[in-house]
């Protein structure tokens, strides 16, 4: 579980089958992959997620729950 901002800068994230359960309230949350996949994503509180990356991709399951997620704008959304 993450309550507050998940921030890769820099270097490889490798989730695997993980989840990456997001669950802060509030507003102003950030996502940021930086290239990385994520294995399983939620967003399980009523906090407000955004994106910056161009590009995301997810392997596994993605589960908005609750709350409100702003997705990539650019180019792809990726959900195997």
């Amino acid at each position: 579980d993450v309550g507050t901002d998940f921030d890769n800068q820099g270097g490889t994230v490798v989730a695997g089958s993980g989840t990456l359960e997001m669950t802060a309230a509030g507003s102003g949350h950030i996502v940021r992959m930086n290239g990385s996949s994520l294995g399983n994503f939620t967003v399980q509180n009523n906090g407000e997620f955004t994106f910056p990356d161009t590009n995301a991709t997810a392997t596994g399951n993605v589960l908005l729950a609750s709350g409100s997620t702003t997705l990539p704008q650019a180019s792809k959304v990726n959900f195997h």
